[in-house]
Protein backbone atom coordinates (compact mmCIF):
# COMPACT_ATOMS: atom_id res chain seq x y z
CA UNK A 1 0.00 0.00 0.00
CA UNK A 2 1.67 3.66 -1.05
CA UNK A 3 1.56 5.89 2.29
CA UNK A 4 0.48 8.39 -0.50
CA UNK A 5 -2.80 6.84 -0.64
CA UNK A 6 -6.43 9.26 -0.01
CA UNK A 7 -3.84 12.26 -0.28
CA UNK A 8 -5.78 14.68 -2.07
CA UNK A 9 -4.54 16.06 -5.41
CA UNK A 10 -5.70 19.03 -7.67
CA UNK A 11 -6.90 18.79 -10.66
CA UNK A 12 -5.46 21.34 -12.83
CA UNK A 13 -6.35 20.39 -16.30
CA UNK A 14 -7.74 16.85 -17.92
CA UNK A 15 -5.01 15.72 -21.24
CA UNK A 16 -7.24 13.02 -22.37
CA UNK A 17 -10.28 10.54 -21.30
CA UNK A 18 -8.43 9.39 -18.10
CA UNK A 19 -5.41 11.61 -18.31
CA UNK A 20 -5.10 14.84 -16.23
CA UNK A 21 -2.41 16.99 -14.74
CA UNK A 22 -2.65 17.41 -11.08
CA UNK A 23 -0.61 19.39 -8.29
CA UNK A 24 0.28 17.39 -5.39
CA UNK A 25 2.81 17.98 -2.87
CA UNK A 26 3.76 21.36 -4.35
CA UNK A 27 4.58 20.48 -7.48
CA UNK A 28 2.78 19.42 -10.88
CA UNK A 29 2.25 15.63 -11.79
CA UNK A 30 1.01 13.45 -14.92
CA UNK A 31 -2.01 11.21 -13.70
CA UNK A 32 -4.33 8.19 -14.60
CA UNK A 33 -7.86 8.24 -13.32
CA UNK A 34 -9.22 4.93 -11.80
CA UNK A 35 -12.87 4.84 -12.38
CA UNK A 36 -15.48 7.12 -13.93
CA UNK A 37 -14.89 11.13 -14.21
CA UNK A 38 -17.44 12.87 -13.00
CA UNK A 39 -17.57 16.92 -13.06
CA UNK A 40 -16.79 18.65 -10.36
CA UNK A 41 -15.48 15.64 -7.92
CA UNK A 42 -12.75 15.71 -5.75
CA UNK A 43 -9.87 13.30 -6.15
CA UNK A 44 -7.25 11.37 -4.50
CA UNK A 45 -4.25 9.14 -4.62
CA UNK A 46 -4.60 5.48 -4.79
CA UNK A 47 -1.05 4.69 -5.96
CA UNK A 48 2.03 5.76 -7.49
CA UNK A 49 3.21 4.24 -10.61
CA UNK A 50 6.90 5.13 -11.76
CA UNK A 51 6.52 8.47 -12.51
CA UNK A 52 2.35 9.12 -12.59
CA UNK A 53 -0.13 9.15 -9.84
CA UNK A 54 -3.04 6.59 -10.03
CA UNK A 55 -5.75 8.81 -8.87
CA UNK A 56 -9.79 8.17 -7.76
CA UNK A 57 -12.90 9.92 -6.73
CA UNK A 58 -13.10 11.11 -2.95
CA UNK A 59 -15.89 8.90 -1.80
CA UNK A 60 -15.84 10.74 1.67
Amino acid sequence: MSLDAGAPVQLLAWTGPTQCRVRYRGAEWEAELIGPRHPDERYVVARLDGNTLEITADNA
